[in-house]
């Protein structure tokens, strides 16, 4: 915790120089004092003596509204400067944080937090915490930087501590589910999104998200593959895939469904069961719902089925390429393509390829470019035709080369056992060396 709010003090006295400071009442009369060269006995006088100032100065009397009257007037500013507490201005000051729409006023909530934890308020400190969650997580889909959050957590669990309110601990705990659901750390956003299903569905703050913990608790556990956990909610997926009235939910509860059948009865899987569930699904929804089908039956081992599904895919993204991103499109045609080549559907393969080079050149993704040219080099090998492989692999790498802050061991590893089968030991070597 001191590690932690060194980091904010540090914080605080970059911003200082740039903001008004918030002062305690005694801090703004002594400062404006100092800063206009005024000495005590001149602003005092037989209602207001020298020791009293210095006590309103050093925060050991609150001032009452005449003694704040006659200050403002000796050190030329308003009462209403003068008598506006710690609290009131971090909650005027958050106010006008909720109010801006930008993204950029992260240091200014931290800025307002840092104050509310030196005078130890902690409803204040739980206020802010709770209006960076729902700000930057909760209402926003891109966090700049997870880091960002790391010396709030123990604040926000702190004052939490401190507070001992139950309906604020539940307020807290699907602030941190919904955190770590984000960046993706599932394992602990399943524990609190449990949390809350298991210990606080009575309380009436849990009562508007009571579908969305459930969904999202799923979602964890289809991230982290633990299929019997989700076959714990079949009865509630299969009510609410039906009567959930939120879209967005009822589109996740059917895609869990459909994991489950896939995982635990798959003798009622089939092509046509898979389009039947998301017929009612828009265009996007359902290639995206389609596609993350495909990797689940290649996981479990259904390659077969696989490439079934697969190819309805390619027939639907074909007649409606300009649904998603360009990103988005380039990445599932890869996908695609991929396929079609281990089930040695060659030709369509090349089609693909092809198609979906042209479509990079909207993009210049160096990732898309990367795997593109890959396939391009797999398909050459798989034709024996060798000199195009050669060509392929060099602008796989080139791409590969370009990408960085990724991992990228495996991408490395297969390019350099290409290099290798085709007898460049030196571009072998040096992609190994990447690894």
């Amino acid at each position: 915790m001191k590690r932690v709010i060194i980091n904010l003090v540090y914080n605080v006295e970059a911003l200082s120089i740039k903001k008004n400071d918030i002062l305690s009442i005694g801090e703004k009369i002594k400062r404006l004092r100092a800063y206009k060269g005024i000495k005590l006995k001149d602003i005092s006088n037989e209602k207001l003596s020298i020791s009293k100032i210095n006590s309103i100065e050093n925060n050991k009397i609150n001032p009452d509204k005449n003694s704040l009257e006659i200050l403002a007037d000796k050190l030329g500013t308003t009462y209403e400067y003068l008598s506006k507490d710690i609290v009131t201005q971090i909650r005027e000051n958050i106010l006008l944080l909720n109010e801006d729409k930008s993204l950029n006023v992260l240091e200014d909530y931290k800025y307002n937090l840092y104050f509310a934890f030196k005078y130890n308020l902690s409803n204040l400190i739980f206020d802010i915490c709770h209006n960076i969650f729902k700000r930057f997580v909760f209402e926003c889909s891109f966090i700049n930087n997870k880091w960002d959050f790391l010396d709030i957590i123990p604040i926000y669990f702190e004052c939490i501590e401190k507070i001992g309110d139950i309906n604020k601990n539940v307020i807290y705990y699907l602030d941190l589910a919904i955190y770590f659901l984000k960046i993706r750390e599932y394992n602990l956003s399943s524990y609190y999104f449990k949390f809350l299903r298991v210990n606080c569905w009575e309380y009436r703050e849990v009562d508007e998200f009571k579908e969305f913990i459930l969904i999202n608790e799923i979602r964890c556990y289809i991230n982290l593959r633990k299929y019997n956990k989700i076959y714990n909610f079949k009865d509630k997926i299969e009510f609410y895939m039906e009567n959930s009235k939120e879209y967005i939910y009822r589109k996740e509860f059917k895609y869990a469904n459909v994991l489950l059948t896939i995982k635990y009865s798959f003798k009622d899987f089939n092509k046509g069961f898979v389009l039947e569930s998301f017929k009612d699904f828009s265009i996007e929804d359902k290639i995206n719902y389609i596609y993350k089908i495909c990797n689940v039956l290649y996981e479990l081992g259904y390659v077969k089925e696989q490439f079934l599904i697969c190819r309805e895919l390619y027939s639907i993204l074909k007649k409606n390429s300009k649904i998603l991103s360009f990103t988005k499109t380039c990445k599932i045609f890869n996908y695609i393509s991929g396929v079609y080549i281990k089930n040695s559907i060659l030709d369509k393969s090349r089609e693909i390829i092809q198609k979906n080079l042209e479509l990079c050149v909207n993009i210049e993704d160096p990732e898309i470019l990367c795997e593109s040219y890959f396939n391009k080099v797999i398909l050459s090998l798989r034709e024996n035709d060798f000199d195009k492989a050669n060509m392929y692999i060099n602008l796989t790498l080139f791409f590969l080369n370009k990408l960085k802050g990724k991992n990228l061991k495996e991408k490395f590893l297969n390019v350099g056992f290409i290099f290798y089968k085709l007898e460049n030991i030196y571009k072998a070597i040096e992609s190994f060396n990447n690894i």
